[in-house]
C-alpha cells in the first residue's frame, strides 16, 4: 500500500502539488486522477459524479502528462502538435504554431524530433496543453529537464489556465511558483500510511 486515508477537494482556479519523497505514490497517484490506474478503495468524484461511471465525459475534461512524452521523435514539433490538434477536433483554442511560440520552441518547429534535447523535447510535450480547453491538468513532474527559462514558461503556464478557472494537479520535486492563491499540498509520506494535507 502506498498511501490510505487521503481526501481533497478542488474547485476551479485551484493548484495542488504532490510532494514527497521518491517511490512514494506520486506519480501512482496523478495516474489515479487520470483514471489510468483503479484505486483499491475510495472514490473520485468529478462535478459529484465517479469518474469510473462517467467515462469518455471525465477524460474529455482532462490533459495528462506523465513521464513518457507521447511524442514520436520522426516527426518536427509542428507535426506532432498537428496530430494532436486533430484528435481535439473543434475544441481547440490555439493554434499549434502559437503554442510551440509559446514554449519558446517556435524556431525547432520544422527539425526532426530527434535533433532536439531532452529539455527542448519537453517544451514540445507542455505545448499540448494550450491546444485543447481541458479543465484538469495532471502534470507528472513537467519541468523535468527544463532549464530557468522553461520553468518560468510553465508557471506562466499554469497561472494563465488556473487565472481562467481551471484545475491543475501537480508532481514536482522542484518549486513551482504559480501564482494561484487557492493551492493546496499533498505530502505523501513513506513512513506514515497516511498522507498529510495542507492548504
Amino acid at each position: 500500500m502506498l498511501f490510505t486515508e487521503l481526501s481533497f477537494s478542488l474547485a476551479g482556479g485551484d493548484v495542488l502539488h504532490i510532494a514527497g519523497s521518491n517511490g512514494v505514490g506520486k506519480s501512482t497517484l496523478i495516474r489515479i486522477l487520470a483514471s489510468l490506474y483503479q484505486p483499491d478503495s475510495g472514490t473520485i468524484s468529478w462535478n459529484d459524479m465517479n469518474i469510473n461511471e462517467m467515462g469518455n465525459a471525465y477524460r474529455s475534461e482532462i490533459a495528462y502528462l506523465g513521464h513518457k512524452l507521447g511524442l514520436r521523435d520522426d516527426m518536427t514539433p509542428l507535426e506532432n502538435l498537428r496530430f494532436y490538434d486533430n484528435l481535439a477536433g473543434s475544441g481547440s483554442c490555439s493554434a499549434p504554431e502559437n503554442c510551440l511560440d509559446q514554449l519558446r520552441v517556435d524556431e525547432y518547429r520544422d527539425t526532426p524530433l530527434l535533433q532536439l534535447s531532452t529539455g527542448q523535447k519537453q517544451r514540445v510535450a507542455i505545448a499540448r496543453l494550450c491546444l485543447g480547453q481541458k479543465r484538469l491538468w495532471l502534470l507528472d513532474e513537467p519541468a523535468t529537464a527544463l532549464d530557468s527559462q522553461g520553468v518560468r514558461v510553465l508557471e506562466d503556464l499554469i497561472g494563465t489556465h488556473t487565472d481562467r478557472g481551471g484545475i491543475v494537479v501537480f508532481c514536482s520535486h522542484q518549486p513551482l511558483e504559480t501564482g494561484s492563491e487557492n493551492r493546496q499540498t499533498v505530502t505523501l509520506s513513506p513512513i506514515s500510511p497516511a498522507a498529510h494535507v495542507s492548504p
